[in-house]
């Protein structure tokens, strides 16, 4: 599971941060590699989900993946066909004034899976 931040330059249309959340389905050895190979082998596949695209108002949306905010074993052996398989997303929307602290605290209160 991943943040994503929205980039946008704050306008007169949309003042709050956007996240979004999102759930890829990925394959990865994880055999005998320690947290931090894992983690900066995740971040070269999620890369590839950063983009940018307009928006109804024809502005420049980009995201930018922010935290990895935990990973799951596949128990239930689905199928990865290609990457990225998004199976999961959500958009988080704070006030203005908010900051990556906050959604942490708000959504992810139980979050110890630091990527950093």
């Amino acid at each position: 599971m991943c943040l994503k931040k929205d980039l946008l330059i704050i306008n007169f249309l949309r003042k709050k941060p956007l996240f979004e959340e999102s759930i890829y389905l990925f394959e990865i050895d994880l055999h005998k590699k320690e947290k931090q190979e894992i983690l900066v082998e995740i971040k070269k596949l999620l890369e590839k989900v950063e983009l940018t695209y307009k928006n109804e108002n024809g502005e420049d949306i980009s995201w930018k993946i922010y935290k990895i905010i935990d990973m799951f074993d596949n128990i239930y052996d689905l199928k990865v066909f290609e990457f990225p398989n998004e199976v999961y997303s959500q958009h988080l929307e704070l006030p203005l004034g908010s900051d990556h602290q906050d959604i942490l605290q708000k959504f992810y209160s139980d979050y110890v899976w630091k990527d950093n």
